[in-house]
């Protein structure tokens, strides 16, 4: 009897498409994003790995960068496609190095050497044995090393239904037409109905889209529709896994950042509760380290998280402790948002006089050192306290102040759903009802454009929405 075999996705014949409308813009997008999640203008000097390298486009990035570079991939028409751009941008380099080999394979890894950066985006996910894949990519590494890994978050029934969705999409020609036939119209009149209501040319989205990364839509969504194997995993699981593995090789410097890290996704996507314990193990990691400023910023996020659960007590202690950490380490910009996230926990327990306070000092400090986040967030703090005391007009100037810092949209149009949400509110109490049903529609809009719900507006609950 023959054995069935598990589809597979032809990521490579994707990668050769994409390689024809690769041009200077997009490789520039990827180069900039590189460095940002690197922290670093440029690798000179260091060994950078692309494990699973696709269309070679980072391996190139990291190139440009600076870095000796060497690429593999399983696949052989991804490799063809890296070798490609290595004939076009670095032809006959020493420097960059690509192979065919597998993720999976502990010989073929001990074989390449040790290296500064292993960099797997988006990848392990597809091999078919994640969690070996995730023990085997730190063999490479160097002591001090930075791995850059991308692994799909566990949502569910969603992850589980999407597994069902990309196998069958692998299975067959006619599997495939029908799931492109279905999702792909359905993103573009997402898109168009999106388009026309914010009175946007439609095909701006294409011409000009880069994913962030320098992709484009149409392979993103196929790379998306047809990415299988699949598999996923919650952050704190990843985490848990990769510290257990290196338990003697992580600092408690790494391993507490690491943990703020996950504990702010938990913040950031409602589930504050489940960062508590996380915070705790993160203030003990710092304790053993003796990290101020860094033992001052986790305290800051610690009090936080403690306030969005309701521990307001817990909170302030918190924050007074981080508030005095950086004031005695000179931090002006450290202790101005320290103070914001104070005054925030007054706004909460109702202590108006005291926010209003805290709130004037942060934005004369912003001001200062030109942090034009801090001065936002200041600000939108500050619309909210003229709204809780039921001065709702006189939030009508600062929260405008919010719309002018971001009127080119650098923060994401889901930060100017979230003041447009205090505007209109604002603005009726001023009595200009037109402009605050204006204001409402256009954050419904940009709410159901990103697919979100309104809860994620993140309102404090004496700022109404409806």
């Amino acid at each position: 009897m023959t054995a069935l075999v598990e589809p597979r996705f032809a990521f490579g014949r994707n990668w050769t498409s994409f390689l024809g409308m690769l041009d200077d813009a997009r490789i520039a997008t990827a180069t900039a994003s590189l460095s940002t999640m690197l922290d670093r203008a440029d690798l000179r000097g260091l060994r950078f790995l692309d494990v699973g390298c696709g269309s070679g486009l980072f391996s190139l990035a990291a190139r440009r960068l600076g870095a000796s570079v060497v690429s593999f991939d399983l696949d052989g028409d991804s490799v063809a496609c890296a070798r490609e751009l290595r004939r076009r941008y670095f032809s006959e380099d020493p420097m960059w190095d690509i192979r065919e080999g597998s993720a999976l394979d502990e010989s073929f890894f001990k074989s390449l050497g040790m290296f500064d950066v292993v960099y797997s985006w988006g990848v392990l996910h597809h091999t078919g044995a994640m969690w070996r894949a995730l023990d085997l990519i730190r063999a490479p590494l160097r002591p001090g090393g930075r791995l850059c890994i991308a692994i799909y978050n566990d949502q569910g029934a969603w992850s589980r239904r999407w597994a069902t969705i990309k196998r069958r999409f692998c299975s067959s020609p006619l599997w495939r037409a029908a799931i492109v036939g279905t999702f792909v119209p359905y993103w573009v009149l997402r898109g168009l109905a999106a388009d026309v209501v914010w009175g946007r040319n439609p095909l701006r989205r294409y011409t000009e889209y880069r994913g962030g990364r320098g992709m484009s839509v149409w392979h993103d969504w196929i790379d998306w529709l047809g990415g299988y194997p699949f598999e996923f995993a919650k952050p704190e699981a990843i985490v848990a896994f990769m510290r257990a593995l290196m338990k003697d090789e992580v600092a408690p410097t790494l391993a507490s950042r690491v943990l703020t890290a996950v504990a702010v996704l938990h913040f950031d996507t409602g589930h504050a509760a489940r960062a508590v314990p996380l915070c705790e193990e993160i203030l003990r990691l710092d304790q053993a380290e003796g990290e101020r400023r860094l033992t001052a910023i986790h305290l800051q996020v610690s009090g936080c998280i403690l306030m969005e659960v309701g521990r307001s007590t817990e909170a302030r202690t918190v924050l007074d402790q981080a508030l005095a950490i950086t004031t005695d380490l000179g931090d002006d910009r450290g202790c101005a948002w320290v103070e914001l996230a104070l005054a925030d926990l007054d706004l909460r327990t109702g202590h108006w006089a005291a926010a209003k306070r805290k709130l004037t000092r942060t934005i004369e400090t912003f001001e200062r050192v030109a942090d034009l986040q801090g001065i936002f967030e200041a600000h939108r703090s500050l619309g909210d306290l003229a709204i809780g005391q039921g001065r709702s007009a006189e939030a009508v100037t600062p929260l405008r102040r919010c719309l002018q810092i971001w009127e080119n949209d650098l923060t994401g149009k889901l930060e100017r759903a979230r003041i447009l949400a205090r505007m209109a509110p604002a603005m009726a109490a001023n009595g200009d009802t037109t402009t605050a049903d204006t204001y409402r529609a256009e954050c419904l809009c940009i709410v159901s454009d990103l697919g979100l719900d309104v809860d994620c507006l993140l309102l404090p609950p004496f700022v109404p929405f409806s």
